[in-house]
């Protein structure tokens, strides 16, 4: 429980808490020792919910664009890709439908690499890949604006896991 009652990330006072992972929980290869701390910070469910769609929608993308191959991304490109609905077993039709939807959307803002080639705004580590020829490699769209607020939200639960007080105002 926050020491003082209040959702680490709005600050309004907490009716019914919620633990928060600091680091998105999904967000850890396959190969994590499970002696890994994974810290949690009290959150309102308002706060959690739309952390966690941010925090979904960003795996996904940067999943995308990770060597499925590399031992520090163990197992994260195909949990983005079975996201989508890529190499899962049966699904609801619901699921279905809600991975296909999804997957639309994201295909639709791809660039090809001809489009970016010598543009700024390529996340180091995320491509292109030296193994695979550029013309079937995509650059995905990540969004400023959530990587942003992933980077507060982070920050604000290291802040707290450390112990510090909350305080209001941007980071």
């Amino acid at each position: 429980m926050s020491p003082n009652g209040r959702c680490v990330h709005c600050l309004k006072p907490l009716e019914v808490a919620t633990a928060d992972h600091v680091f998105p929980r999904s967000w850890y290869p396959e190969n994590t020792p499970g002696s890994v701390q994974r810290w949690t910070v009290p959150c309102c469910v308002e706060c959690n919910n739309r952390l966690s769609r941010i925090e979904q929608d960003l795996f996904i993308r940067l999943g995308l664009c990770m060597d499925p191959r590399a031992a520090l991304t163990s197992g994260i490109p195909a949990k983005a890709l079975r996201s989508l609905g890529v190499g899962t077993g049966k699904l609801s039709e619901k699921d279905r439908r809600h991975r296909e939807k999804l997957k639309e959307r994201i295909a639709t803002e791809l660039l090809s690499w001809e489009e970016i080639k010598g543009n700024p705004g390529i996340l180091p580590g995320f491509g292109p890949h030296a193994e695979f020829p550029p013309e079937i490699q995509f650059a995905v769209r990540v969004p400023h604006a959530s990587l942003v607020q992933l980077a507060e939200k982070i920050v604000r639960g290291l802040e707290f896991s450390d112990g510090r007080s909350l305080r209001r105002g941007p980071l």
